[in-house]
C-alpha cells in the first residue's frame, strides 16, 4: 500500500519516569511529550485536485504532487514503490490521510490518560517517615558464606559501633554528585561478627526492588566500606535523594556500588555480577583520581612491626586508647595494653595478617581466657573483643609466626668433661628461606660460629649454651642448651695427687734410710 507517501501527521509520545534507587535523587519525575508533523496536505485544498497527476513535476524526485520541496517521511516507514515516483493518486492520499488520522486520535487518547494517571501520582504527596519506626521494615539479613547468619534490625544496628568518615557519592551519569559525612557501621565488623569463611570471594549487596552489586572481599572488609544510617547527622529516610534506611558507602567507587536501602547483604565464593556489572560496567568501578581513602573517627590505628628486613602491621580499631603493643615472636604473642573511659563500655577489633600471625588463636583478657568473635579471609583474620571501662591487656597467641622463622634442632653432648671436646651439630636446623649464620655462646666466656662447633671446658660446673640461627630474610630464632661439666672417669683432683706424690716421696725417702742403716 502507497498510505505513507503522504502521511497527515504523525504523534509520538514518549514517557520518561525515573525514580531510581541508587544513582539519581528519589521522587524526580518527568514527563517528556514530542510531536511532530511528517508532512500535512489538505487534499480538499484548491491545489490538490483531480488532474494533479498529470502535473509536469509529478516525476520529479524531491518535490511532492503540488510541485513543493517534499518533506520525507521517517525512514522505519514503509514505501510503496510508487513513493520512488513521488506520484500517488488521489485516492491512495485519502486513505493514508484517514489511516494517519486514525493513528493520531488513539495515540492521542492513550497520552492523554497516561498524562492524567501521572498528574495524580504528582498529586499524592510523599511521606517521608522515618522506617526506623517500622521494625519489620528494618531487619537485614546477612548470610552465605559465613558460620553464623545474622538477621538484624534497625535498633541493633544502632547499638553497634560506629564510625564517621566524609566520602563522595559520584554516579557514572554524574548525577548525583554529593559529599557528605557518612556515619555507620564498618562492614567488616558485620561480617566479623556473621563470622565470614577463609573461601569467601565476593560480598553482595542487595536493595529493595532488586538491584544489586558486587564487591571483592578485599574492597569489602576496607576499614572505609561501611553501612551508612546517617548522613550529615540526620537518618537516611530523612535525607533528600537517599533511600531506605541503609546505604553502602564504598569510598572512590562509582554510586552503583554503593548500594541504597540495603535489605541482604550475601557473601558468595563465585564471580558474581550485580546489575550494573552483569551489563557490562566495570567491576572494579573506580573512580579516577579519587585522592587518599577518607580520615575516619574513631580512627583505625596501624601499628608496624619491623623484624629482619621484614615489615608487619596490626591494625586495631578501638574506641579505646591503645596504650601499648608489643610482639614477642619466639612466644608468638601479640600483648595490647588498652584503657576503657569508667563507666563506659568499649570494644577492640584486632585485624591480623595470616602470614604475620597464624589462626588459630587463643586470647586472653588480663589474664584470662575468653572467647572471641572471629572472621577470617584467606589473608587476614579479624578478632572482636568487647571490653569494659578500666585498663586492660589483652594477649593474641597464635599458633605459627608468619611460617619463616628458622626451625632449630641441636644435636649435642649435654654432659660431657673437663678437658675434653664436646660437639654442638646444628646442621640439621631448616628455614623455608635459608639459613645464613649460626652463632654460639658457650656459657664460659667463648664464642664459635657455624652448623657443627666443638669446645671443650675447663672447669667442672653447668654451663648455659645459646644459640642463634639467623635465616636470609633476618630474622632469628634463638636456642638456650644447658651443659653439665664433670670429672672423667679415674681422674684425680690436683691436690689429691700432691698429697699422694709427697707420701709416695715420704715412703721412698724413709725407704731409703732404712737400707742405708742396715747396711752399716
Amino acid at each position: 500500500m502507497a498510505d505513507t507517501g503522504f502521511v497527515h501527521s504523525l504523534y509520538s509520545l514518549r514517557v520518561w519516569y525515573l525514580e531510581p534507587r541508587n544513582c539519581q535523587r528519589a521522587d524526580w519525575r518527568s514527563v517528556y511529550t514530542s510531536f511532530f508533523v511528517v508532512s500535512a496536505h489538505d487534499p480538499n485544498s484548491a491545489d490538490f485536485s483531480a488532474s494533479h497527476d498529470s502535473r509536469p513535476n509529478c516525476g520529479q524526485v524531491g518535490l511532492d504532487p503540488l510541485g513543493r520541496k517534499r518533506r520525507q517521511p521517517p525512514k522505519h516507514f514503509p514505501r510503496s514503490p510508487r513513493d520512488s515516483h513521488n506520484c500517488i493518486t488521489r485516492s491512495d492520499a485519502i486513505h493514508g490521510i484517514l489511516r494517519a488520522e486514525n493513528m493520531r486520535k488513539g495515540l492521542e487518547t492513550i497520552s492523554i490518560a497516561l498524562m492524567m494517571i501521572l498528574a495524580l501520582v504528582n498529586s499524592v504527596p510523599i511521606r517521608r517517615t522515618s522506617k526506623a519506626l517500622q521494625p519489620s521494615l528494618g531487619v537485614l539479613r546477612i548470610y552465605g558464606s559465613v558460620d553464623k547468619p545474622l538477621n538484624l534490625t534497625y535498633d541493633e544496628f544502632a547499638s553497634f559501633p560506629m564510625v564517621s568518615e566524609e566520602a563522595r557519592l559520584l554516579c557514572v551519569a554524574y548525577f548525583p554528585d554529593v559529599t557528605y559525612n557518612w556515619t555507620g557501621i564498618p562492614l567488616f565488623y558485620l561480617l566479623t561478627l556473621a563470622e565470614i569463611r577463609p573461601e569467601a570471594y565476593k560480598i553482595v549487596t542487595r536493595g529493595v526492588g532488586g538491584f544489586e552489586s558486587d564487591l571483592l572481599v578485599e574492597d569489602a572488609l576496607r576499614p572505609t566500606t561501611i553501612l551508612a544510617l546517617r548522613a550529615n547527622g540526620t537518618n537516611l529516610p530523612e535525607v533528600s535523594g537517599i533511600q531506605g534506611l541503609y546505604r553502602l558507602v564504598v569510598p572512590c567507587k562509582y554510586g552503583y556500588k554503593w548500594v541504597g536501602d540495603v535489605e541482604e547483604i550475601e557473601v558468595v565464593t563465585t564471580d558474581y555480577k550485580g546489575t550494573y556489572e552483569g551489563s557490562g560496567w566495570s567491576d572494579e568501578a573506580d573512580v579516577p583520581d579519587c585522592g587518599p581513602l577518607p580520615a575516619q573517627t574513631p580512627p583505625l590505628r596501624t601499628f608496624s612491626l619491623y623484624y629482619g628486613n621484614m615489615t608487619f602491621e596490626v591494625d586495631v580499631y578501638s574506641n579505646a586508647s591503645v596504650d601499648a603493643l608489643a610482639f614477642d615472636y619466639t612466644q608468638k604473642a601479640l600483648n595490647i595494653n588498652l584503657t576503657v573511659p569508667e563507666g563506659t563500655s568499649g570494644f577492640a577489633e584486632f585485624i591480623l595478617q595470616q602470614d604475620f600471625l597464624r589462626d588459630p588463636y587463643i586470647v586472653t583478657l588480663d589474664g584470662n581466657a575468653i572467647n572471641v568473635t572471629e572472621g577470617d579471609t584467606t589473608r587476614l583474620s579479624y578478632l572482636y573483643v568487647p571490653l569494659n571501662g578500666g585498663f586492660h591487656v589483652t594477649t593474641i597467641l597464635g599458633t605459627e609466626f608468619f611460617g619463616h622463622i628458622p626451625q632449630i634442632i641441636v644435636d649435642y653432648n649435654a654432659i660431657t668433661y673437663f678437658g675434653q671436646n664436646a660437639t654442638f651439630n646444628a646442621s640439621e636446623s631448616f628455614d623455608l628461606r635459608g639459613i645464613v649464620s649460626y652463632e654460639w655462646s658457650f656459657g664460659d666466656g667463648t664464642n664459635a660460629s657455624g652448623p657443627v662447633v666443638f669446645h671443650s671446658y675447663g672447669e667442672v660446673g653447668t654451663y648455659q649454651v645459646r644459640l642463634n640461627v639467623t635465616n636470609i630474610e633476618g630474622i632469628s630464632s634463638f636456642e638456650t642448651l644447658t651443659v653439665i661439666v664433670g670429672n672423667p672417669p679415674g681422674y684425680i683432683p690436683l691436690p689429691l695427687k700432691v698429697f699422694l706424690a709427697t707420701v709416695l716421696s715420704l715412703l721412698v725417702l724413709m725407704l731409703a734410710i732404712l737400707l742405708r742403716k742396715r747396711r752399716k
